[in-house]
Protein backbone atom coordinates (compact mmCIF):
# COMPACT_ATOMS: atom_id res chain seq x y z
CA UNK A 1 0.00 0.00 0.00
CA UNK A 2 2.70 2.30 0.63
CA UNK A 3 3.75 4.52 3.61
CA UNK A 4 1.53 6.64 5.59
CA UNK A 5 1.04 10.51 5.05
CA UNK A 6 -0.70 12.65 7.74
CA UNK A 7 -0.65 15.42 5.16
CA UNK A 8 0.78 15.48 1.80
CA UNK A 9 0.32 18.35 -1.31
CA UNK A 10 -0.85 17.41 -4.46
CA UNK A 11 2.83 16.67 -6.09
CA UNK A 12 4.90 15.67 -3.03
CA UNK A 13 7.96 17.56 -4.85
CA UNK A 14 10.56 17.55 -2.19
CA UNK A 15 11.04 14.14 -1.38
CA UNK A 16 8.88 13.90 2.05
CA UNK A 17 5.32 14.06 3.16
CA UNK A 18 4.47 14.51 7.03
CA UNK A 19 5.00 10.76 7.46
CA UNK A 20 3.44 8.75 10.50
CA UNK A 21 2.80 5.16 11.94
CA UNK A 22 -0.35 3.79 12.12
CA UNK A 23 -2.44 0.78 10.72
CA UNK A 24 -4.31 0.51 7.34
CA UNK A 25 -7.69 -1.52 6.41
CA UNK A 26 -8.20 -1.81 3.09
CA UNK A 27 -11.16 -3.81 1.43
CA UNK A 28 -10.26 -5.06 -1.93
CA UNK A 29 -12.63 -6.21 -4.90
CA UNK A 30 -11.01 -8.34 -6.99
CA UNK A 31 -12.67 -8.37 -10.70
CA UNK A 32 -11.94 -11.05 -12.71
CA UNK A 33 -12.49 -10.96 -16.78
CA UNK A 34 -13.74 -7.30 -16.46
CA UNK A 35 -11.93 -5.27 -19.34
CA UNK A 36 -14.19 -2.62 -19.03
CA UNK A 37 -12.54 -0.97 -16.13
CA UNK A 38 -9.11 0.83 -15.73
CA UNK A 39 -6.17 -0.39 -13.43
CA UNK A 40 -5.67 0.62 -11.17
CA UNK A 41 -9.90 1.84 -10.68
CA UNK A 42 -10.55 3.51 -7.34
CA UNK A 43 -14.31 4.26 -6.48
CA UNK A 44 -14.95 6.54 -3.42
CA UNK A 45 -18.23 7.54 -2.15
CA UNK A 46 -18.15 10.64 -4.10
CA UNK A 47 -15.56 10.23 -7.42
CA UNK A 48 -14.15 7.57 -9.84
CA UNK A 49 -10.42 7.86 -9.83
CA UNK A 50 -8.01 6.67 -12.59
CA UNK A 51 -4.09 6.95 -12.14
CA UNK A 52 -1.04 6.33 -14.13
CA UNK A 53 2.91 6.34 -13.19
CA UNK A 54 5.45 6.96 -16.20
CA UNK A 55 9.19 8.93 -16.08
CA UNK A 56 7.55 11.23 -18.59
CA UNK A 57 5.23 13.24 -16.55
CA UNK A 58 3.19 14.22 -19.98
CA UNK A 59 2.94 10.06 -20.98
CA UNK A 60 1.41 9.74 -17.22
CA UNK A 61 -0.79 12.77 -17.13
CA UNK A 62 -2.20 11.53 -21.21
CA UNK A 63 -2.52 7.65 -19.80
CA UNK A 64 -4.57 8.89 -16.89
CA UNK A 65 -6.83 10.92 -19.20
CA UNK A 66 -7.15 7.68 -21.47
CA UNK A 67 -8.73 5.46 -18.90
CA UNK A 68 -10.82 7.89 -17.47
CA UNK A 69 -12.14 8.65 -21.00
CA UNK A 70 -11.97 4.79 -21.90
CA UNK A 71 -14.39 4.20 -18.65
CA UNK A 72 -16.97 6.59 -19.34
CA UNK A 73 -16.90 5.67 -22.98
CA UNK A 74 -17.74 2.13 -21.63
CA UNK A 75 -20.21 3.09 -18.69
CA UNK A 76 -22.09 6.50 -19.33
CA UNK A 77 -24.03 5.86 -22.81
CA UNK A 78 -21.89 8.82 -24.03
CA UNK A 79 -20.08 8.78 -27.47
CA UNK A 80 -16.40 9.74 -27.99
CA UNK A 81 -16.27 13.71 -28.47
CA UNK A 82 -19.27 13.84 -25.23
CA UNK A 83 -17.05 12.00 -23.13
CA UNK A 84 -14.01 14.15 -23.90
CA UNK A 85 -15.81 17.57 -23.19
CA UNK A 86 -17.22 16.12 -20.35
CA UNK A 87 -13.98 15.09 -18.83
CA UNK A 88 -12.48 18.70 -20.10
CA UNK A 89 -15.18 20.17 -18.22
CA UNK A 90 -15.49 18.62 -14.91
CA UNK A 91 -12.45 15.89 -14.80
CA UNK A 92 -9.85 16.90 -12.41
CA UNK A 93 -6.34 15.74 -13.60
CA UNK A 94 -3.86 16.16 -10.92
CA UNK A 95 0.16 15.56 -10.25
CA UNK A 96 0.27 12.84 -6.92
CA UNK A 97 3.83 13.05 -7.24
CA UNK A 98 7.21 14.03 -8.50
CA UNK A 99 9.57 12.91 -6.43
CA UNK A 100 10.06 9.09 -7.29
CA UNK A 101 11.69 8.65 -10.62
CA UNK A 102 8.35 7.33 -12.37
CA UNK A 103 6.00 10.44 -11.99
CA UNK A 104 2.44 9.70 -10.98
CA UNK A 105 -1.06 11.46 -11.97
CA UNK A 106 -4.84 11.27 -10.70
CA UNK A 107 -8.06 11.69 -12.56
CA UNK A 108 -11.00 12.18 -10.43
CA UNK A 109 -14.45 12.23 -12.04
CA UNK A 110 -18.49 12.82 -9.92
CA UNK A 111 -19.97 9.54 -9.71
CA UNK A 112 -22.89 11.62 -10.62
CA UNK A 113 -22.08 12.69 -13.64
CA UNK A 114 -21.11 9.14 -15.34
CA UNK A 115 -24.33 8.24 -15.89
CA UNK A 116 -25.23 5.16 -13.46
CA UNK A 117 -23.51 4.48 -10.63
CA UNK A 118 -20.83 1.79 -11.27
CA UNK A 119 -21.65 -1.87 -10.20
CA UNK A 120 -18.71 -3.64 -8.48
Amino acid sequence: MGDIHALQGDGETVICAMEVSGEVRVTLDLQKGRSDIPTPFIVTPTHYLTTSADPSLDLASVATARKMHGFLMGHSGLDDAQCGMLLSLAGNLRISQVVNPAKGCVMEFPIGLAGERFER
